[in-house]
């Protein structure tokens, strides 16, 4: 609350923020925040370092691309963001490589909902927590999917029919690992734990 960012998203806006994931490296933790859209560093002393304020450049009121998902993958990390739940602004979501010295660049665009991002064996792999709408409206439970990044910078489907996913990550086995049914459930089921072995 004491270091805000340049340009949060004030229509959906909590002082403290609303932290969505994280990841270990070089012995810190670097976490995400999507609506003050920034990435913070935290020591094992709890000492708070800002990576970067992606409102800056993208201001929240008007650009909002609120990182969502992060992981490392050799010196660099990759992000994923939501898209505005807003009419048409499906497929607008995209995935982001950030240096260790905050600077981001765009890789690729045409994702909806991203909220979690990974790397196995040198592809790089999406979670979309639905898709075909740009809210998670009832009808739209069951369209989530993973998609892995092709050759040619579109996405290809690997696991289809999710409902409201909200992250994933590949195990030491080699295998997916997702968490389904995280949230907005048009049914009183509870969540789950899906994996998905990895084929050639």
């Amino acid at each position: 609350m004491s270091h805000p960012a340049a340009n949060p998203d004030l229509a959906d806006f909590e002082p403290d923020g609303t932290w969505y994931s994280l990841v270990s490296a070089d012995g810190l933790l670097y976490a995400v925040e999507p609506n003050h859209q920034e990435v913070d560093t935290v020591t094992p002393g709890g000492h708070i370092s800002r990576v970067i304020d992606v409102s800056q450049t993208y201001p929240g009121n008007t650009n909002w691309q609120g990182p969502t998902g992060i992981v490392r993958d050799g010196e660099n990390f990759y992000l994923v963001n939501l898209n505005p739940f807003a009419p048409g602004s499906d497929g607008h979501a995209s995935l982001w490589k950030l240096t260790d010295d905050g600077q981001l660049g765009h890789i690729a665009s045409g994702l909806t909902a991203a909220v979690g991002v990974a790397v196995h064996e040198g592809q790089i792999y999406a979670l979309e927590a639905f898709t075909g709408f740009f809210a998670p409206a009832p009808f739209v439970a069951h369209t989530g999917m993973v998609v892995r990044l092709n050759r040619h910078g579109g996405w290809d489907p690997v696991v289809t029919g999710l409902s409201f996913p909200t992250a994933m990550t590949f195990g030491p086995d080699g295998h997916l690992y997702i968490s389904n049914k995280g949230f907005g459930q048009p049914t009183s089921t509870a969540g789950e734990i899906l994996r998905v072995d990895q084929g050639p």
